[in-house]
């Protein structure tokens, strides 16, 4: 069978001249109609046909997206194609100290701030706040840990306030007073990456602060 294809439209649909004769395979690379018909070895001519075709140049099933926070709360995302999620920072809540002289005032612990994904559990852990008694007690500094197949890319525990002024521990710490309150607490930060597949959910939540110390707060990102 002889065959002979073309692109566009001929002056009708039932015309069978000056078409285009392809031979080989024919490459399609854009989104076109292609219209054709066959001539047999008798020299009969077929109907002209048309198929339509679109091409897509993005990825099939890609999932992208990010949570960029630093409101307190729990955050989810079910993965709908195998991803690597890339942890910007992932904060604790700040602890703030007590805040009345010799009174024995406790401190206040910030919450910690999680990811988990699967079995994979990672933790960047508030601050903690010192209890107003003499002398002011420092603030405790939160610690981080790294879930199974998290990778670690910078991660760092908090710093703890100053003992003897009471100075909280700036930035996201407690009070950044000079006065009779024990020392504030910063969270941990937790820098890296993990890779997940189809199915999985992450969730993520965000630990708040004690008293005036700062929230925690995540920025992360998956492709």
């Amino acid at each position: 069978m002889k065959t002979r294809h073309l692109y566009g439209a001929p002056t009708s649909n039932t015309q069978t001249t000056n078409w285009s004769q392809y031979t080989t395979f024919l490459l399609i690379t854009a989104s076109t109609t292609l219209k054709f018909f066959a001539i047999d070895t008798a020299g009969n001519a077929e109907t002209p046909k048309s198929q339509t075709y679109t091409i897509n140049s993005s990825s099939p099933n890609s999932d992208t997206g990010s949570i960029v926070t630093s409101t307190p709360g729990t955050y989810y995302h079910t993965f709908s194609t195998n991803a690597t999620v890339t942890v910007a920072y992932l904060i604790g809540g700040g602890g703030e100290g007590g805040d009345h002289d010799d009174a024995g005032a406790p401190g206040y612990d910030g919450q910690d701030s999680i990811l988990s994904i699967g079995p994979s559990v990672t933790t960047a852990g508030g601050g903690k706040g010192g209890q107003s008694v003499r002398p002011y007690a420092g603030g405790g500094y939160g610690t981080y840990s790294l879930g199974t197949g998290f990778t670690n890319n910078g991660s760092t525990n908090g710093v703890a306030g100053v003992t003897s002024t009471g100075t909280g521990g700036a930035p996201n710490g407690g009070d950044a007073y000079t006065g009779p309150v024990g020392g504030g607490g910063v969270g941990a930060t937790v820098i890296g990456s993990i890779n997940v597949t189809a199915g999985q959910t992450l969730t993520v939540t965000v630990g708040s602060s004690s008293g005036d110390a700062g929230n925690g707060s995540v920025s992360l990102s998956w492709q």
